[in-house]
């Protein structure tokens, strides 16, 4: 007998621009019903966390330069 493992293909995990697209509609309407707010979450940690590194990044390369002057 051969077993299936049955996987979960959500519109998150197929295609991260549409899922985008999709969510910022529904925040658009108001529509928190059908939002999909555990991978909102996720995605927003992550933004949170790319900025802080970006920023932290920016201002070591900005006393680096000016030391060397």
């Amino acid at each position: 007998m051969t077993q299936t493992i049955e996987q979960k293909s959500t519109l998150y995990d197929r295609d991260l621009n549409l899922w985008l697209e999709e969510a910022i509609a529904k925040l658009k309407v108001g529509d928190f019903k059908n939002l999909d707010v555990e991978n909102l979450i996720e995605e927003l940690e992550g933004l949170a966390g790319r900025d802080r590194r970006e920023i932290e990044s920016r201002l070591t390369r900005l006393i680096e330069h000016i030391l060397k002057h």
